[in-house]
């Protein structure tokens, strides 16, 4: 059996601050979900589960490099859709993240995300996509985080 190595302390500024139970609403009034994050092995994953109307509609995992920063996400949705992200740029307040978006029915297309630390309590969460004709906003939310 080989040995368990540690993973590093997170060193990602907005990892931590991710951790914990979110309302989110998006901007275009549609209704509000839960994303609820946790740290399931402290340094090395990050797990994300999504609620509408009190039932799971998508899961995801965040996994993290050698040096404790965030690499790479991987969605899956109720839909049928799945999506695999890279980091691509990061700052103590941002995380932007490119890569793409398979649907059910096997069609892909590129996607990019975009998280913005408001402040202690609040996030913005971008998504888009390019079906041929330029980036377009496919869904625009205010995230607060709710206390337990």
């Amino acid at each position: 059996m080989l040995p368990l190595i540690p993973f590093p302390s997170f060193s990602e500024p907005l990892a931590q601050s991710l951790v914990g139970e979110w309302t989110c609403q998006p901007k275009n009034g549609d209704a509000a979900f839960t994303w609820v994050v946790s740290d399931n092995l402290p340094g090395g994953w990050l797990i994300g589960e999504g609620y509408e109307d009190n039932s799971l509609s998508s899961v995801e995992t965040w996994s993290f490099n050698s040096e404790g920063q965030l690499m790479e996400r991987r969605q899956f949705a109720s839909n049928g859709a799945f999506i695999q992200l890279s980091v691509v740029e990061r700052s103590e307040e941002t995380l932007s993240s490119h890569g793409e978006l398979t649907r059910r029915d096997g069609e892909s297309i590129p996607v990019q995300h975009f998280l913005r630390r408001i402040n202690a309590n609040q996030i913005e969460a971008t998504w888009e996509v390019d079906e041929g004709s330029g980036w377009i906003v496919v869904a625009d939310e205010v995230c607060m985080h709710r206390e337990r």
